[in-house]
């Protein structure tokens, strides 16, 4: 964990995007929610890219 926390000490979240696991501490946070990644917090905001012709 980025947060240094050992595994017994560590609070998971699951996350809303990709429903993975991950440190509460260590999220990415956006608009009061966290996310495990930046990926999937801009994911969450922004949508899949549209793909144009």
């Amino acid at each position: 964990m980025r947060c240094g926390q050992t595994e017994g000490e560590v609070r998971l979240e699951k996350c809303s995007v990709c429903h993975r696991r991950f440190c509460f501490r260590c999220a990415v946070r956006r608009a009061g929610k966290a996310f495990c990644s930046l990926a999937c917090a801009d994911l969450f905001f922004f949508g899949e890219e549209e793909e144009s012709e």
